[in-house]
């Protein structure tokens, strides 16, 4: 359906235009008044001035800031300034002026008078653009109240009228200059109103500053639609109503503000409101909406509308090409004269904010401009026509545009085709609405009967054809195929005719014919991006296909959407389609529990001409929605009538939904629903009612604590359908589920065997980074504890090898874990291989420390004790001074253990209340080697030292012993050493390592 046609208008508006252009190039500046410098010199400034239409302008060049006072007489202007400044006036006279003459100035106290004469009945308007003082003397009007905008400065005359206001729609375009308008003080200007809907009267724009601009804000009261563009130094904002509007807040701009927008001229429109702003140059439109209030921004950084049009470029069957823009729900178009350039513009409001162009278009025939909000088009041929449709915008013309035609697409019934491009013009011929490009019933050829002959026929022509002309027959035969349900026959031909032009893969009617077959054979991945290319967004047929592809793919909001794009055209097809597309919709709406609309079509199948299959549906759809409308007892009924119905896959499923019903009305138990729902998944395989039958078993055995029988249901419907919604949504309850086990603790209600089992079933479904580590740190910390140290091996070998094996620092971390669980498992030599296999360069030095001192820890336990003390050579820490001390005891080295062991004991004895473990091991050890040593005077000041503290607890009968008693034999000092060596053993490190997985934990 057309809505609207426009036509441009014609040359005459071209030559407006130029002479226009003559008008505005008329202006001088020769004058020189003598201003005061600081080093005073005197400054040249010059005076322009200039004729307009309808007013006559002069324009002061200051060459900073100034305050002036202004008052209009009868017959003369008279303006003070609180400066001596001399002006000559030859300039003026050069350039006659229809409403001023006789400029004069005049300079006493340190100030200046300038009086212009003004012709009869003149009024006057004045502001500051820049450092600039401007003064229009209109023609014929009266006296107008303005309000001063001086930048930077105040002066009486801005005090005087500053709640002043002025009605006024001259254009204020800057002198000596065409596009560019010098900005304008604010005026209010009121207009009839037309279709107006707000109570007030007016429309009241507010202004506000934002970060780096400002903001303009309309406040509607009810919805309506926007246009905004900047084109030539003016920004043109246009809505789809008409009503007065109040621009106070803009008189009021200054400073920084003032200089970015002036107030607006309001355009001549009927039943549309369309403001001209002249704005400062550089400024990007942004566009926004809240509720009915739409915001237009002027901002310095590059701004783009959010939601970006590309026009389409389109061949329309013989009759040339178009343009299309898709869109929704457009608004009338507008069509407007610009005053500057003096051409015709288009304006097409939309409802969506920040919908407009990000580029501009040029083609032969229009331009598109670049847009904040809605679509601009200015023409350049005189029969343009622009037709708004319920999909879009189309712009064309009579006479065909000139955009490629196609040659195969002529000799193919019905829509656009690209296939190679054609020099000859295109024909002449009226386009009268956008051309089909999916027409299953054109397609057909002719009633169902008829098949076999018009199969024969078609085939013969694709042999009758010569080899390079045989694509236009395929052609015809994959249509005629797809529209009788042989998708694949028609997906042969398609492939046929690609191999033989690989540029068909471009081409609309290519793409949605091979998107349909393609959802007819279920392959809905391949048939989504046929159909999803932008250029069939304004076919509405379009929208249904797509619908039930991503109903079967379980996007039920797009479901909707798409079908709500497309319903207005379901009453072209034959019934049985047409209903499947409303059977797809109503799934869609009961899946969504949008109760309205899935009882609407249910609605409108009522009294159509359906299958036995769809009668059917049709009655399963009504017992859900009953179910979410409460009506059990009705759902129940049906369900149970359905049950025997011949239609396997209607029968299973109303078995399914008997069973969730039961199941929610509490008449079975939860293991009863788990067996009857586990026999239905062999009474039908495929498709979303599995994956639906998977993801309720899975819930169930959730809530029944079976957590691997629920994650291994979920994990076939993930495996099988990993290409729908619902699939995606199953993975993430499963690693939902798989989080709660490892990090918040319930995997620790099972046996340290289930939950290692479990989690190696489905590791892949640990989560990378931190949550990961600290998942397989908390298993391997209940491991561990439980001294299931070769289970926990296990577990941090898969990390190392599989998880990290791409991220040496991660990997070199977990490998220390590792090595200190071989350790605690006497796997020495084991600890030490996976050290040095996970060795790179440049590891943080924390890390290579940590990694050395396990290392050193096996060495020692393997008594490798010269390779240990290699391996710390340069290591002067703590730890590892007691790993040289049982470095230096396991090798009898008593001269260095009794240093190190010094140098570790260095505290103070008389401020210890106590010894922990660790020193006492170092001391008893001190005491050892010197006995060894025969230092007797050194085990006499280990006595008085350390006596106390260790008459009792670890070690206190081997410390009074090796103190006390002189000239013990080798075999007692041997006796003692076997003590703590055993001691020692467990001590030094299982006892540490055990707290290091402890503390992993937090």
């Amino acid at each position: 359906m057309m809505f609207s046609n426009y036509k441009s208008g014609g040359l005459y508006k071209s030559l407006r235009a130029f002479s226009l252009l003559l008008i505005c190039m008329f202006f001088t500046a020769t004058f020189t008044p003598q201003v005061a410098s600081q080093d005073g010199a005197t400054q040249v400034i010059p005076v322009r001035s200039g004729q307009h239409a309808g007013f006559s302008r002069v324009v002061f060049d200051f060459t900073g800031p100034i305050t002036y006072d202004l008052v209009q007489n009868d017959l003369s202007l008279v303006i003070t300034l609180p400066q001596a400044v001399n002006f000559a006036w030859g300039g003026l006279a050069a350039t006659p002026l229809a409403e001023v003459s006789a400029p004069q100035s005049s300079t006493n106290g340190g100030q200046t008078t300038i009086t212009l004469q003004l012709a009869a009945n003149s009024s006057s308007r004045h502001f500051m653009s820049g450092n600039s003082l401007v003064v229009d003397i209109l023609a014929g009007q009266p006296p107008a109240q303005v309000v001063a905008d001086v930048v930077g400065t105040t002066s009486s005359h801005n005090d005087e009228q500053e709640n002043a206001s002025a009605s006024t729609t001259e254009d204020s375009g800057a002198v000596g200059q065409t596009p560019t308008a010098v900005l304008q003080p604010a005026i209010v200007a009121p207009r009839q109103q037309s279709q107006a809907t707000q109570t007030e009267g007016a429309l009241v724009v507010s202004v506000a500053s934002i970060t780096d601009g400002i903001n303009l804000t309309y406040p509607w009261l009810d919805d309506v639609k926007l246009a905004a563009f900047e084109r030539g130094g003016y920004l043109w904002v246009a809505f789809d109503r008409s009503l007065d509007v109040d621009n106070t807040a803009i008189a009021r701009l200054a400073g920084e503000q003032a200089a970015r927008i002036a107030v607006p001229e309001i355009m001549d429109s009927e039943n549309s409101l369309v403001m001209r702003y002249a704005v400062r140059e550089n400024q990007s439109v942004r566009v926004s909406k809240a509720g009915n209030s739409w915001s237009v921004s002027l901002i310095d950084t590059l701004a783009k509308p959010r939601r970006p049009l590309d026009p389409i470029r389109e061949m329309v069957g013989n009759v040339g090409g178009r343009i299309s823009v898709p869109v929704s729900d457009a608004g009338p178009v507008i069509e407007l004269e610009d005053p500057v350039v003096g051409d015709t513009i288009f304006i097409v409001t939309l409802p969506e904010e920040s919908t407009g162009l990000a580029q501009k278009f040029q083609y032969a025939e229009a331009s598109l401009l670049e847009t904040a909000q809605g679509i601009a088009v200015v023409p350049v041929i005189d029969t343009l026509i622009i037709e708004r449709f319920t999909g879009g915008l189309s712009i064309s013309s009579r006479e065909g545009m000139s955009l490629s035609r196609s040659a195969l697409g002529q000799a193919m019934l019905g829509g656009a085709f690209v296939d190679e491009v054609s020099e000859d013009p295109p024909q002449a011929q009226e386009v009268t609405a956008p051309a089909r490009l999916i027409d299953i019933n054109a397609w057909k050829l002719g009633p169902n009967y008829e098949y076999k002959r018009h199969e024969a026929q078609l085939l013969a022509n694709i042999s009758a054809a010569d080899p390079e002309e045989r694509n236009p027959a395929r052609w015809d035969l994959a249509r005629f195929y797809v529209a009788h349900e042989r998708a694949a026959e028609s997906l042969g031909y398609l492939g046929l005719m690609l191999e033989e032009n690989p540029t068909l893969e471009s081409n609309p009617s290519y793409r949605a014919v091979r998107g349909i077959a393609s959802h007819k054979m279920r392959r809905n991945r391949e048939a989504l991006a046929d159909l999803m290319i932008r250029e069939l967004d304004l076919e509405d047929y379009a929208g249904l296909w797509r619908s039930v592809v991503f109903e079967e793919l379980g996007q039920y909001d797009e479901t909707l959407k798409h079908f709500w794009d497309g319903r207005d055209v379901l009453g072209s097809y034959e019934p049985k389609l047409r209903a499947d597309f409303q059977l797809a919709a109503v799934r869609a709406a009961l899946e969504l529990q949008d109760i309205d609309n899935a009882q609407q079509e249910l609605d409108f199948l009522s009294g159509q001409e359906l299958t036995a299959k769809q009668i059917s549906e049709v009655s399963f759809q009504r017992a859900r929605l009953a179910e979410l409308r409460g009506n059990e007892d009705e759902a129940l009924t049906i369900y149970d009538d359905l049950i025997t119905a011949p239609e396997r896959w209607l029968a299973t499923r109303a078995r399914y939904a008997r069973v969730k019903a039961d199941l929610k009305l509490g008449n079975i138990t939860p293991e009863n629903a788990i067996e009857s729902l586990e026999r239905l998944r062999y009474a039908w395989r495929g498709g979303e009612f599995e994956l639906q039958l998977l993801e309720d078993l899975g819930t169930l055995y959730f809530a029944q604590e079976n957590y691997e029988k629920g994650l291994s249901s979920l994990w076939i419907g993930v495996a099988y359908f990993s290409d729908t919604l619902k699939a995606k949504q199953m993975r993430g309850q499963m690693s939902q589920v798989f989080k709660e086990l490892y990090l918040e603790g319930v995997a620790d209600k099972l046996s340290p065997i289930t939950a290692i089992g479990l989690f190696y079933k489905f590791r892949l479904l640990t989560p990378s980074g931190a949550e990961g580590d600290l998942m397989i740190r908390n298993l391997s910390r209940r491991l561990v504890a439980l001294e299931l140290l070769e289970k926990a091996a296990e577990l941090l070998n898969y990390q190392v090898r599989v998880r990290y094996k791409d991220q040496p620092i991660a990997q070199a971390q977990v490998a220390t874990r590792l090595a200190k669980i071989f350790i605690m498992d006497a796997k020495y030599d084991h600890a030490i291989e996976i050290i040095r296999s996970t060795r790179f360069g440049d590891l943080p030095a924390d890390i290579e420390n940590a990694r050395n001192h396990v290392e050193a820890r096996a060495l020692i336990l393997l008594e490798k004790y010269e390779e240990a003390e290699i391996l710390l050579e340069r290591d002067r820490s703590e730890i590892a001074d007691r790993l040289r001390s049982d470095v230096y005891f396991g090798g009898r080295d008593w001269p260095r253990l009794v240093t190190v062991n010094e140098n570790l004991l260095s505290a103070d004895p008389s401020t210890l209340n106590n010894l922990d473990g660790p020193d006492r091991l170092l001391l008893i050890r001190t005491a050892v080697a010197m006995n060894f040593l025969e230092d007797n005077q050194g085990l006499t000041t280990l006595r008085r030292q350390y006596g106390a503290l260790m008459r009792t607890g670890q070690f206190a009968n081997s410390f009074d012993l090796l103190t006390t008693q002189a000239d013990l034999s080798i075999s007692e000092i041997g006796d003692v050493v076997a003590e703590i060596a055993s001691i020692a053993r467990l001590q030094s490190f299982i006892t540490d390592y055990q707290d290091d997985f402890q503390g992993e934990a937090s």
